[in-house]
């Protein structure tokens, strides 16, 4: 599919929009970054601009944790993917356990 196709086909599709990240225990935070893996993917966002979205839709006490990281983690998602999965868990289980435990 040429270039000019493409575009024009993501301008006629829904766009993929992941929902806000709040840190609640109603969250699932492995599949939350499926999902935003996979708007960034269809957006072909860069590095960096993955790095600004991903911030936009931190909220409640997940942008506590945003704020928590040193500038050189918040500018690179592949960086910060790494530190949101050592904080809020590795699979959706682990991060139950580390959030809220019994």
């Amino acid at each position: 599919m040429a270039r000019q196709n493409v575009t024009e086909f993501k301008r006629t599709r829904r766009l993929i929009t992941p929902p806000p990240f709040k840190g609640t225990l109603a969250e699932e935070p492995h599949a939350w970054v499926i999902v935003f893996d996979k708007a960034q993917k269809y957006h072909e966002w860069t590095d960096e601009e993955a790095a600004v979205e991903f911030m936009v839709l931190m909220h409640g006490p997940a942008i506590y944790w945003w704020g928590g990281l040193t500038t050189d983690t918040q500018s690179s998602y592949c960086v910060f993917k790494e530190a949101f999965k050592a904080y809020f868990g590795e699979d959706d289980n682990t991060a139950r356990a580390v959030l809220y435990p019994t």
